[in-house]
């Protein structure tokens, strides 16, 4: 990614999308961008061409709503979608583990749960099969597999508050979309509209800002994130839309920010009190960038002058935005996933071919870069199992 100088914002003429305010701090730009990292490509010659776009992030120092400005929905937009994490064996602990933690604390058994954006449906199919629920899955971009006790009923379509407003939810949650929408305040405006039962809950999860711009973890800004939100910037944005916040916690090791929230009484409505946040991560963090692309530059002509057999593994969003950065051709041509679907396919912009696992095992890799740090263990425990000795590196 090309990083141009930061110019004033625009928000600063018309408001934060979600509060309106304009005492806006533009922090950080970049272009060239990748605009789909959950979309890969079926040749290497449409991945090269596949589109870019800029990224000029700015923060709202009202609301604490941080927001791509130079985001264009007509560009980032896909009925299509290669992303899914059920195949990670520490993921599935994962929504096991939230589903669990849903079910019991707020004694969601037996009722009827609505996911918007629900993905692959792995979420929902779980905490169906733990808390004997129905689940309905609005969900326009993917194609979810079958189940087979037929508790789960998916329509692919985009999310409407006349849709909701037929059945009495129990929960609604909207797990990983806020952060990917034009309009999250509209969203969230219609899911409070939607919801017919005075008790239903509100599960929302979303990056952890906080956690990117604290440990800088640069790849994970990726052009299809709209919004990123610390837990103050969420909870100001639930209270704008009208709903109350009862839990807000991170989780998925500090990688997610979730929120449990209820449909707020109407006399609170209209008078929103905004929590205030520190912003001292964000300050210094266009300085680092600039020293880890340069970290980064001196390794990779290392490896290439002394010879060293490189393989990625994980062609998630970190990876899109890494290579689509670097110059790696010749040098690190294949990244290894563990999802069938991605296998044959190419990332965007760099063009990396997806191989199996068990490529390794013929190409005897010297070091194994880790695009995402968050996995190292379980991709550690993987290489052991196929018998491959090598070095790892981790972005």
């Amino acid at each position: 990614m090309a990083v141009p100088p930061t110019a004033g914002s625009r928000w600063d003429t018309v408001g934060c999308p979600v509060c309106g305010g304009k005492d806006i701090w533009s922090f950080f730009e970049a272009a060239n961008v990748p605009v789909r990292d959950g979309l890969l490509w079926d040749s290497a010659k449409e991945a090269a061409a596949a589109p870019t776009g800029h990224l000029r992030l700015s923060v709202c120092r009202t609301c604490f709503y941080i927001g791509n400005e130079d985001y264009r929905p007509d560009t980032a937009g896909s009925e299509r979608c290669d992303f899914s994490l059920q195949h990670s064996p520490s993921f599935r602990r994962f929504v096991r583990a939230l589903s669990a933690r849903l079910i019991e604390r707020y004694g969601l058994k037996k009722t009827t749960v609505l996911d918007v954006g629900s993905g692959d449906g792995f979420f929902l199919r779980t905490i169906c099969s733990m808390g004997r629920n129905f689940g309905i899955g609005i969900e326009p971009g993917f194609v979810q597999e079958t189940d087979p006790d037929r508790t789960v009923r998916t329509i692919r379509d985009r999310f409407s508050e006349r849709q909701a407003a037929r059945t009495r939810f129990g929960l609604i949650a909207c797990r990983h979309v806020l952060s990917e929408i034009h309009q999250p305040k509209e969203l969230l405006v219609s899911i409070r509209r939607g919801i017919r039962n005075p008790a239903c809950l509100v599960y929302l999860e979303v990056p952890n800002a906080a956690h990117t711009f604290e440990q800088r973890l640069f790849w994970n800004l990726v052009y299809e994130h709209r919004s990123w939100y610390l837990p103050e910037g969420l909870m100001n944005l639930c209270q704008v839309a009208g709903l109350e916040v009862q839990d807000v916690r991170a989780c998925w090791k500090r990688e997610y920010l979730s929120a449990v929230a209820v449909r707020a009484p109407a006399s609170s409505r209209h008078r929103p009190t905004f929590v205030t946040a520190s912003l001292e991560s964000l300050q210094s963090f266009r300085i680092e960038w600039d020293r880890t692309v340069e970290r980064w530059q001196a390794r990779l002509a290392a490896w290439r002058r002394s010879g060293v057999r490189v393989v990625a593994w994980g062609a998630g969003a970190r990876a899109v935005t890494f290579f689509g950065g670097f110059d790696c051709r010749g040098l690190i041509d294949v990244v290894i996933d563990i999802n069938p679907n991605r296998r044959g396919k190419y990332l965007p912009v760099s063009a990396l071919r997806v191989e199996a696992p068990s490529f390794i095992r013929t190409f005897k890799p010297d070091v194994i870069l880790i695009t995402n740090p968050t996995y190292k263990s379980e991709i550690q425990a993987h290489v052991a199992r196929l018998g491959v000795r090598c070095a790892f590196d981790q972005l």
